[in-house]
């Protein structure tokens, strides 16, 4: 219904009466354009046909397995960290880009540059 390529029945649930609402937001998700409210479009996060994001992928990348990026058993579509890169989607989606040039949007892709493993913060002491 909300023409993301997803199947509704997938985005409904097993209760289509009582239709899950991944974000909370009222809207359940096979309506819903957004249904992890990440900033990203449900069609950005479902791969169907060659112009989705992961075309070009390769069966031998795990990235393109299952529209479940790293694998851990929540689609991308409902992932707020798709790449399991402890960087959320959200901080990784803007533009869209491709920081090392290998065809997997950063957010997708759990080897681009913009891994930072450790955000360290350091107080300025200032001594006078």
């Amino acid at each position: 219904s909300d023409g993301d390529t997803i199947p509704d029945s997938v985005e409904a649930g097993d209760t289509p009466e009582n239709p899950v609402d991944s974000d909370g937001d009222g809207t359940p998700d096979y309506v819903d354009l957004d249904s992890d409210d990440d900033g990203l479009l449900d069609s950005q996060e479902w791969s169907v046909g060659p112009d989705d994001p992961l075309a070009g992928c390769t069966a031998a990348d795990p990235v393109c397995f299952a529209n479940d990026a790293d694998g851990d058993g929540t689609p991308n579509y409902l992932d707020l960290d798709s790449d399991d890169d402890r960087l959320p989607d959200s901080e990784e989606m803007v533009g869209l880009g491709d920081e090392d040039g290998d065809g997997i949007p950063d957010w997708l892709d759990p080897a681009s540059p913009d891994f930072l493993p450790y955000r360290t913060y350091i107080p300025l002491v200032c001594t006078g």
